[in-house]
């Protein structure tokens, strides 16, 4: 007897050694892909202390918003934008830590990447035994997300910091538990579905508060598996559903909280839905043309804009489908996932909306390892043994390629680098923003008229007095809200500085005129005129470069 309780001490105690040696294995490797992740994105995104600015005009505007909101002004009521209120707190806290420059946008930028390779390393894992090589897979997701000038760099979000960054991390995280939980038909495999989609269900709630039309992501993820539970075990439907359902309420109610106190949830409902709703679609168009126009785009971006991408992608769904065909529930749940995720994003498709496809990349590159690796089943365990310091080293060599070939290509390393330094030229919104600044404080406001945020709030660390600091790629019969309220602004005068991309000239007989789609642009011309003065034309910088910029001050 004591033999055996001796042996089964010795047991236990062995693996509690070998728990604790996976444990340090898995903090070694998530502190590798936390490093990899921080270094990819110090190179790939103007955020990084690398680059002088980060001048695309979104990131600015939405470091505008969370200057705002961490300074009392409340998004969409006081200021307006168009994102989920969740970005906003993300770039508020970004703000906290740099409150000028976009180092703290780097800091959360590393993280949600850091979380996206964890992730995807964790579904590698699932399919593959040898923890290096899954590694090496999930380092290659980087690659579709971040370089090509497509999808991250110079054409598609022009420097990094779009909410589809973030959502990316949350979508990787989804689909992680989802193949965790049906990958194999266990006999105990719904023993954790209620903590898996309580954690899925924040994750649907911190998307919709980043950009809601991702929420078709979840749409084919959880349907088919609903349908499945609903049909097959009402129990567990109903328990996961109500955890999912929490998840969702935990994630939102926080905000609606917030909203209620700050009484801004009409402001919301009009901008963040109803105008994104209009904005994202067609003028004079039903659902059914929107869809047709999702579908239209998908084939064109498909063959023209990212067809390699592409190719990995649907090669890894079609072999995973085929080689898992027994798995219907799962394949329907990660096809669907991606095909109306695909439809959704190309309504009215922007480069960076396809930054979050690039997860499902992972198949693409985990079915050809499936393939290479096919062939040497069979070999000895000699045969393995006198391959693996040369396996380690091509391993090494591969990631080495990966990484140049990632930041290489992503468009950004041939521009201006090194703002600490100064050795480049000082961008124009430091310009413009050391001359109102060296005003007098009562004249420390500014409005940048009918153009998109280009950096100004943000060089200057000003907030704006102006509910539409800026105008957002809309036309006036689409929004003429934003058009009438600057005018009303520069007609009171209520900014000291104004900054356009225009010459202001007088137009006569428009006086008693009302502001239409034809006049607006004469009207505002007239009233910038009677209003203010010019005080300095400053030449753009980078981004801007070859764009002259009229400073203007309150007469």
């Amino acid at each position: 007897m004591q033999i055996y309780v001796n042996f089964c001490r010795m047991k236990e105690c062995i693996m509690n050694r070998n728990t604790g040696i996976e444990k340090n294995k898995r903090i070694y490797l998530y502190a590798l892909l936390i490093g990899y992740a921080c270094l990819l994105m110090f190179f790939c995104t103007k955020s990084s202390p690398l680059y002088i600015i980060n001048d695309w005009y979104d990131a600015n505007a939405y470091f505008t918003m969370g200057k705002g909101m961490m300074n009392g002004a409340v998004p969409y009521r006081d200021l307006f934008d168009h994102k989920g209120p969740l970005l906003y707190l993300l770039y508020g806290i970004g703000y906290l830590i740099d409150s000028t420059g976009f180092f703290g946008i780097f800091l959360i930028q590393s993280i949600f990447m850091s979380l996206t390779m964890i992730f995807c390393y964790k579904i590698a894992k699932l399919y593959i035994d040898n923890y290096f090589h899954a590694i090496i897979i999930s380092m290659l997701v980087p690659i579709m997300t971040l370089s090509g000038n497509n999808l991250y760099a110079t054409s598609a979000d022009y420097g990094g910091g779009s909410p589809d960054e973030f959502i990316t991390a949350l979508l990787t995280i989804s689909l992680y538990f989802i193949i965790k939980l049906f990958k194999d038909n266990k006999s105990n495999q719904y023993k954790h579905i209620g903590k898996y989609m309580f954690v899925i269900g924040l994750m649907v709630g911190f998307v919709f508060l980043l950009k809601f039309n991702f929420i078709l992501f979840f749409v084919g993820l959880l349907v088919p598996i609903y349908i499945y539970l609903l049909v097959k075990h009402i129990k567990v439907f109903a328990k996961s559903l109500l955890l999912l359902l929490a998840g969702v309420i935990s994630a939102v109610l926080p905000y609606i909280i917030y909203a209620l106190i700050t009484n801004s949830i009409k402001d919301f409902v009009k901008v963040y839905l109803k105008f994104n709703l209009t904005y994202s679609g067609e003028p004079d168009t039903n659902f059914l043309y929107s869809l047709a126009s999702g579908l239209k785009n998908t084939v064109h971006t498909v063959f023209y804009s990212y067809f390699i991408f592409t190719v990995i992608i649907v090669f890894g769904l079609l072999y995973f489908i085929y080689k898992y065909r027994s798995n219907l529930l799962l394949n329907m749940s990660i096809f669907f996932s991606f095909l109306l995720t695909m439809i959704g994003i190309s309504v009215k498709p922007f480069g960076y909306v396809y930054i979050p496809i690039s997860i499902y990349g992972l198949f693409g590159y985990m079915a050809i390892y499936n393939l290479v690796t096919k062939s040497g089943i069979h070999k000895s365990e000699q045969q393995k043994s006198d391959k693996l310091y040369k396996n380690t080293i091509i391993s090494v060599f591969t990631v080495f390629i990966i990484f140049i070939a990632t930041i290489g290509n992503n468009g950004l390393i041939s521009q201006p680098i090194n703002r600490v330094t100064r050795i480049n030229t000082i961008p124009f919104q430091q310009t413009i923003a050391d001359i109102i600044l060296s005003d007098t404080p009562e004249n420390h406001s500014v409005l940048e008229v009918l153009t998109l945020d280009y950096g100004i709030y943000t060089a200057s660390g000003l907030i704006p007095q102006s509910r539409y600091f800026y105008l957002p790629n809309v036309d006036y019969e689409q929004y003429p809200d934003v058009f009438l309220e600057q005018y009303n602004d520069i007609i009171n005068k209520k900014n000291a500085y104004l900054v356009c991309m225009f010459a202001a000239s007088y137009h006569e007989g428009l006086d008693d005129v009302l502001m239409d789609k034809d006049n607006y642009l004469d009207k505002f011309n007239n009233a910038i005129i009677e209003n203010y003065s010019l005080v300095n034309v400053v030449e753009g910088t980078y981004l801007q470069d070859n764009i002259a910029y009229y400073l203007y001050k309150r007469i």
